[in-house]
């Protein structure tokens, strides 16, 4: 029994360790969380912090709004029939009866009109 005291602090010594090994890890973990859980908050701080922080606070003096309502009507209205004037005929031809399209004499499935092409019955190319 001479070496029963030097097993145990083998045993203490390797039970601490342990115990410092699962300390590291949980201050680790703790550490972890903490910095995702308070992410958000330290940037919006930062963002108050430099560019809201140059913002002013204040509105000052404000003018108030002093446009005619009259006035402003009339030019809108002249500006409005100025447009019309110019483009409505454009705009009525948009919505008046279509005219019927020209239709070729000879047609073909397969008809390459951007090149030429030959036509698949084989009876010659298309100019």
């Amino acid at each position: 029994f001479a070496n029963a005291g030097t097993a145990a602090d083998y045993m203490m010594n390797a039970g601490g360790m342990l115990r410092q090994e699962q300390q590291g890890i949980y201050d680790d973990q703790r550490a972890n969380f903490e910095g995702n859980r308070d992410f958000d908050l330290n940037q919006l701080m930062a963002y108050n912090a430099g560019i809201l922080g140059r913002t002013p606070t204040s509105a000052g003096n404000t003018k108030a709004v002093t446009a005619n309502p009259t006035t402003a009507a009339l030019s809108g209205a002249m500006a409005g029939f100025g447009f019309g004037r110019k483009y409505g005929p454009e705009f009525a031809q948009m919505f008046s009866q279509p005219t019927q399209q020209p239709t070729a004499s000879r047609v073909s499935a397969m008809r390459n009109d951007t090149y030429g092409g030959y036509d698949t019955a084989g009876m010659g190319v298309y100019r």
